[in-house]
């Protein structure tokens, strides 16, 4: 999970300086998150509810909506919002209140028609953020209506029972329903046959579509992988999904579903949802327990950091300057994914710093070593040539010397390159050098003597 012993200071440097700049991210996000809050129900101060709209930087008319709620209440919570505020006791109220008769939540155009799957699972997923008791109305009957709401294959679809089994109306289901396990008598099966569904659809090169028979996005290969570990799935058994998923985490393009829905009423409707894939990919790889300093995890932090416009929301490709709250929530979930995921790993940075510091005290030290070595070996050769120099100058080893260079060269010129005269012409003259030189030395160490 985390860097080994061998590792820079630096890395280590980078990785606590990144996680004050989560924080500082996450404290300016919690502010901006408090300011865009609707108060509703002002006659009655004591039951007051409220929420946000779903594009924050709008014009204030937009109503909240369940969705546009449940999205802000999680991304407050992660943000550092405190459970039992006024503002999420308000929102929490709100959602309370937004329930439809059969227990599911939905969106306003087909609210009198039928729930919404994805936007029930963030209304009980607000809900259990905000520390709503499990046995609560709201919970239960939630629960009762996703289990109601599954397919036939197993999966489930964005409305109930349609047929049309998705990855991501499957993973969020699964994921609410593995929160509350034991809470309706039906709730393990229901997440059993999810998962099944989950890896019967899997793509041959371990990633998920949309849907079955779609090509694998980042998007909804996160959304399966988020699924399937709710669900009981070992995390080291998907290693070769966590491959597939950082070899595509720079594909971080949002990714806009349309779906048609089957209400005869409005047979012209589509719901639209928009997701945003690094973010969701990186929350992912955490659970898949990738490495936390790796270069993908750290670069996709700071990419997330640098969307955030002034310290408020987060910009989108597809929304400029709107501020949609759900692309705060993937945000601010994502970075306190990363938090978290830090702290569970504290106690091996309180270990590996001062490894990593004695790592580093060792290599100076093996560095000087290698340097002082180096310098003797230096000494040395320079002393082993002062030892022959001063052998080479007495007389008798240096007339030695002398005689058979010259015989060297003697029997070059004269036989190989053909020269006799020059030969003789060189061999007296080194005579004479060398007698001259042995008299010289000869005389030098008399007088020394």
């Amino acid at each position: 999970m985390f860097p080994n012993s061998s590792s820079s200071k630096g890395s280590m440097d980078e990785l606590l300086e990144l996680k004050q700049k989560v924080l500082i991210s996450l404290s300016c996000a919690k502010t901006y998150i408090i300011s865009k809050f609707r108060w509703l129900d002002h006659s009655n101060n004591t039951h007051k509810s409220g929420g946000w709209s779903q594009f924050l930087e709008e014009q204030q008319t937009e109503l909240p909506t369940v969705s546009s709620t449940s999205n802000g209440l999680i991304a407050l919570i992660a943000a550092g919002g405190k459970k039992d505020s006024e503002i999420v006791t308000a929102a929490k109220r709100l959602i309370v209140e937004k329930c439809r008769i059969d227990g599911g939540w939905s969106k306003p155009s087909i609210e009198s028609h039928c729930s919404h799957t994805r936007i029930t699972c963030l209304a009980l997923r607000a809900l259990l953020d905000a520390d709503e008791p499990h046995a609560s109305k709201p919970i239960m009957d939630g629960i009762g209506w996703l289990i109601k709401a599954q397919n036939a294959d197993g999966g489930w679809s964005i409305l109930p029972q349609d047929g049309h089994s998705d990855v991501t109306s499957t993973s969020y289901t699964m994921r609410v329903l593995s929160r509350v396990l034991g809470m309706h008598l039906r709730s393990k099966e229901a997440v059993a046959r999810g998962r099944e569904w989950l890896l019967g659809i899997r793509n041959p090169d371990f990633s998920w579509g949309q849907e079955e028979g779609k090509s694998g996005t980042l998007a909804h290969t996160s959304e399966a992988v988020e699924g399937l570990l709710a669900s009981g799935e070992r995390s080291e058994m998907m290693s070769s999904v966590r491959e597939w998923l950082i070899t595509h985490i720079d594909e971080d393009d949002q990714i806009l579903e349309r779906h048609h829905t089957q209400i005869p009423e409005r047979p012209h409707e589509r719901l639209v949802w928009t997701h945003v894939s690094r973010e969701q990919a990186l929350m992912a790889l955490f659970k898949l327990e990738s490495n936390i300093a790796a270069p993908e995890i750290m670069t996709s932090v700071n990419k997330i950091l640098n969307k955030q416009v002034n310290g408020t929301y987060w910009e989108t490709k597809t929304f400029p300057n709107l501020a949609p709250v759900w692309a705060i929530r993937e945000a601010v979930t994502s970075l306190r994914s990363y938090l978290d995921y830090l702290d569970i790993h504290s106690s091996e940075i309180a270990i590996l710093m001062p490894v990593q510091k004695l790592s580093d005290e060792v290599k100076w030290q093996k560095e000087r070593i290698a340097q002082l070595e180096a310098r003797l070996d230096g000494i040395s050769l320079r002393a082993r040539l002062r030892k022959v120099l001063k052998f080479v100058k007495k007389p008798i080893p240096m007339l030695t010397i002398i005689t058979i260079l010259t015989a060297g060269v003697y029997v070059l010129l004269r036989e190989r390159f053909k020269f006799p005269s020059y030969a003789d012409t060189f061999a007296g003259v080194m005579g004479i050098i060398g007698v001259s030189l042995t008299i010289f030395q000869i005389i030098h160490e008399l007088r020394k003597r």
